[in-house]
């Protein structure tokens, strides 16, 4: 909803401003806090790409990776699959905005941490499609219905 939105937007902006602050959290507090953010900018970046608002969408999923990023140098971590979903997401962007080499590289991102992802294959095809590279195209594709559930 528009509301829940809103709220979002503010925790979002919040966050950001909260990065760059000095205030003392406990480790426990910090992880919470960083997974949150990126969980929230996951979670707008998404409601935008619906939207069909590709640009502001792939703001949010950048940000997001960035703070993931950020986190990491912290030696906090941000689960896997969170950032597998970031990079899928990011390649849609990227697709639908005609960016197909970003776009493979973000699906390779997304498969080097986890191979057997279907969203990944499928766009990595897809991407390799529009660039030409029709047989990688082909094998990946391969790959897709080989991985899915019969």
């Amino acid at each position: 909803t528009l509301m829940e939105r809103q709220k979002r937007k503010q925790e979002i902006e919040k966050g950001l401003q909260f990065i760059q602050s000095t205030l003392p959290l406990s480790q426990e507090d910090y992880e919470a806090f960083l997974q949150k953010l990126v969980r929230n900018l996951f979670a707008e970046g998404n409601d935008l790409f619906r939207e069909k608002d590709f640009k502001l969408s792939l703001v949010q999923y950048v940000e997001g990776l960035n703070v993931a990023d950020y986190a990491a140098s912290d030696e906090v971590t941000i689960p896997k699959e969170l950032l597998c979903k970031l990079h899928v997401n990011r390649a849609a962007c990227y697709f639908a905005m005609g960016l197909y080499e970003k776009a493979l590289e973000d699906s390779e991102k997304a498969l080097s941490l986890d191979k057997e992802n279907i969203r990944a294959l499928f766009r990595k095809a897809r991407s390799l499609n529009e660039l030409g590279r029709h047989k990688e195209a082909y094998e990946c594709n391969s790959r897709c219905l080989l991985s899915l559930p019969h």
